[in-house]
């Protein structure tokens, strides 16, 4: 019995080691969160999942041993969604991405959204709820959920009341979500602080549970086809969408299995865009537009008895042109030690025009001078070399054309002339070595040479016939 409980339990932690995790992560993107803010969750978050630490936060709830339960391992799954007004809430459709290395996957991940502050209210509750309407139609009943907020203004909509604009189902959605009779449960939440701000937080939970969690159904409002996302507007009420891509998604009352449907895209209001998508056998699409604008949707199927549906939009894609330099980095307290005179400089600008010129400059602080004065560095690329450091302090800024924004960091470089100093030094010895076989060669004389070693060789018919020929040194002739 002894020996069956041991194999189990060894059997069980293998498989609890090379579980799958399903990972949701949740952005807030309201307008009460700083760019920074946002900034610094995202490298504490890169940290965590890279190497199951964090170096920029403080652990407030938990421990920080738990952080090592969040490093990502093949075949993990994470998604990556924003919440905040009722319209970007309710746009959440994750998509699992899976990790196959996470050290060159993560970037990618964490920067399938924009993250930057953009709407007004926050409606945390419809994103938890979105979370959970998804998994429990995919299968997964537990699951891990990382939230960024500030918890300001959290399920609040204008003057504190959430307004739901007669969208019955999202109403449904956030009353029905973990209720008494409707449970979620969650196994307790670590949480990071950044700096002395104890609001803004980056939480995580290792794992919530839906197995008896159950969403609401779907009722259409009408016969037909019903587009559920996005659904119930139009022309005057459209609904904005921030993100280039979404899924649109709609419902058939008594349709047959195998009907196909058609999509049809088109521009208005100064907007000229025009699609067609015929063929498509499941009710929901993914889309993508780049051109901000108006857009009119119309979802319909290859049954001509059954009715249509229309969906109006306005597409208001936000563009992260902000510049981010990521090394060096360092603060003008705290500047990033540099080891001799070159420094070489990286950002990134995720939106940023393919025509962006990125300008680099870099300028003394606390009475540091350069050898040589820098002018600034112009290059269409994301990064670019410094050479010719004296040690000292420096501040190095980009900026950008294109409405790019600027970053800036600090350095201190530690050079030490080494390499000068023992160049130096091979020359010193190179010049004593010199001097000292001229010195020698000045003071010894050579051996004064007589006639008989000039006229007698073991060869003597050769010294006969070269009698001639035969050198005789100065001190011979004298």
């Amino acid at each position: 019995m002894k020996r069956f409980l041991f194999i189990f339990t060894l059997v069980f932690s293998v498989l609890c080691l090379n579980a799958q995790k399903n990972i949701f992560v949740l952005v807030d993107v309201s307008k009460s969160v700083k760019s920074y803010q946002l900034d610094n969750a995202k490298i504490a978050l890169k940290d965590i999942f890279t190497t199951g630490t964090v170096n920029n936060g403080t652990v407030v709830g938990g421990n920080l041993a738990d952080l090592h339960f969040y490093k990502l391992q093949a075949n993990d799954k994470v998604a990556v969604n924003a919440f905040g007004d009722l319209q970007t809430s309710a746009n959440i459709i994750p998509i699992l991405k899976t990790v196959n290395d996470p050290i060159n996957d993560i970037d990618n991940i964490l920067n399938s959204i924009v993250w930057l502050p953009r709407d007004n209210w926050t409606y945390l509750t419809l994103a938890r709820a979105k979370i959970a309407e998804f998994a429990k139609k995919r299968g997964i009943n537990d699951y891990l959920l990382i939230e960024i907020t500030d918890n300001v203004n959290d399920d609040y909509g204008p003057n504190g009341t959430a307004n739901y604009q007669g969208k019955t189902y999202l109403e449904d959605l956030i009353t029905q979500y973990n209720t008494t009779t409707n449970k979620v449960t969650d196994n307790g939440w670590t949480k990071i602080a950044f700096g002395s701000d104890k609001k803004f937080l980056l939480s995580l939970t290792s794992g919530v549970s839906i197995s008896t969690y159950t969403p609401p159904v779907f009722q259409p409002i009408r016969s037909g086809i019903t587009i559920t996302f996005p659904s119930q507007t139009k022309k005057g009420a459209e609904l904005e969408i921030n993100d280039e891509s979404f899924t649109l998604t709609w419902a058939c009352v008594k349709c047959k299995p195998d009907l196909e449907y058609s999509v049809h895209i088109e521009g208005y209001d100064g907007n000229t865009y025009t699609n067609h998508i015929d063929a498509i056998k499941t009710e929901s699409i993914p889309l993508k537009l780049t051109q901000n604008g108006m857009y009119q949707i119309v979802v319909s199927a290859s049954d001509c008895n059954l009715v249509p549906d229309t969906a109006f939009i306005k597409l208001n894609i936000v563009k992260d042109t902000k510049i981010k330099i990521t090394s060096p980095v360092g603060t003008s307290k705290k500047p990033n030690e540099i080891k001799g005179e070159k420094v070489n400089i990286s950002w990134r600008c995720p939106d940023c025009d393919e025509n962006t010129t990125f300008t680099v400059s870099i300028s003394g602080t606390d009475g540091t001078k350069m050898k040589d004065k820098q002018k600034p560095i112009k290059t269409k690329n994301f990064s670019v070399s410094i050479n010719g450091l004296s040690s000292g302090k420096y501040r190095i800024t980009v900026s950008g054309t294109n409405g790019a924004s600027s970053d800036t960091t600090f350095i201190e470089v530690r050079s030490d002339g080494a390499a000068g100093w023992l160049l130096i030094l091979l020359l010193l010895i190179g010049a004593g070595i010199g001097i000292y076989f001229i010195v020698k060669k000045m003071g010894k004389k050579p051996p004064i040479q007589t006639p008989s070693n000039n006229n007698y060789n073991d060869n003597q018919k050769t010294s006969n016939n070269n009698n001639s020929n035969v050198e005789t040194s100065d001190d011979g002739m004298f």
